[in-house]
């Protein structure tokens, strides 16, 4: 299972097993996967403006790239339940795969939110 599946399955199962939710685990998933790709999006944006001096990404059109990024999460998952596929895969896993896919998350989370200080 590779980083982008499990992230959206942790979330997934955090909405449902933390939070104690039931109705919408799916778009509360998909939401988050996509802030972290638009943060980090963001942070890429500013690498290459500050130090490479290159403008790669218009922050104007933020609010598209928002769009684009959703709807693409919104298609790789839900498209023919896939979903539901990587749920499987996900509580088939073995308990070191766990420990050390949730490391990860972990310093990607960090990274991530450490980033959004790192924007001007």
């Amino acid at each position: 299972m590779n980083f982008y599946n499990y992230f959206f399955c942790k979330l997934y199962n955090i909405y449902i097993n933390v939070l104690n939710e039931k109705q919408t685990p799916l778009f509360f998933s998909i939401g988050l996967i996509s802030i972290f790709e638009i943060i980090n999006l963001l942070f890429l944006d500013t690498i290459s403006r500050d130090i490479l001096n290159l403008n790669i990404f218009y922050v104007d059109f933020l609010g598209v790239y928002s769009v684009v990024i959703l709807a693409f999460n919104i298609y790789y998952f839900y498209r023919k339940k896939r979903f539901a596929g990587m749920l499987k895969a996900y509580h088939k896993l073995e308990s070191e795969k766990r420990k050390v896919n949730n490391i990860i998350i972990v310093i990607y989370v960090c990274v991530t939110i450490l980033s959004i200080f790192l924007l001007d």
